[in-house]
């Protein structure tokens, strides 16, 4: 929460390091550490966005299942609940919990995604490209990411587009390879 930026893009580097070393051991905490890196993931310097890109995807390593949920929730700046519920829900209805506690919802994967520079969105685009095949949960995560994807495609640079499509298609041979019996029957 520093308002320096070199310390911004340390401490992103510490959370990188240390969840390469904890691993499991900090599963309870991965919330937490993708709360400590929201600043720099909207910081005006493009280098501390792409370090907190990089711990994000260490801590999604780390934070599997419902905590990567969790997470996502934050960072689309989503209502989990809207996930999970089947059938219509109004978009006019509030929870009753947004009378009482003050909530915002902020979507950072789209600012990411608009950024202004190319290399912000070249190294987004790549971190989805992991979240979306070497994640534990990935599967659980492609219906909120493949959106980005998606928007990669039709970005105005070619090496950006070509990093989308490929990540498009790793995540189908992955799915035809895991698949492989869904898709013979």
């Amino acid at each position: 929460m520093d308002p320096e930026s070199e310390v911004q893009r340390f401490a992103c580097e510490v959370v990188t390091v240390l969840c390469e070393r904890g691993g499991e051991s900090l599963l309870h905490f991965s919330q937490i550490l993708a709360r400590a890196i929201l600043l720099p993931l909207v910081n005006p310097k493009s280098k501390n966005r792409i370090a907190a890109l990089r711990s994000l995807t260490s801590i999604l390593h780390v934070g599997i299942w419902k905590h990567n949920a969790f997470i996502m929730e934050i960072l689309i700046g989503s209502n989990l609940n809207y996930y999970f519920k089947i059938g219509f829900r109004d978009p006019n209805t509030v929870n009753i919990q947004d009378f009482f506690h003050y909530s915002t919802k902020f979507n950072y994967f789209a600012i990411l995604i608009n950024d202004k520079n190319a290399s912000v969105r070249t190294q987004f685009l790549k971190c989805i490209g992991e979240w979306t095949t070497k994640v534990a949960d990935k599967y659980d995560h492609h219906v909120r990411l493949v959106p980005y994807l998606l928007t990669g495609l039709f970005d105005p640079f070619d090496e950006i587009q070509a990093i989308a499509y490929e990540t498009i298609e790793e995540c189908g041979i992955q799915l035809e390879k895991e698949k492989d019996k869904d898709f013979r029957d």
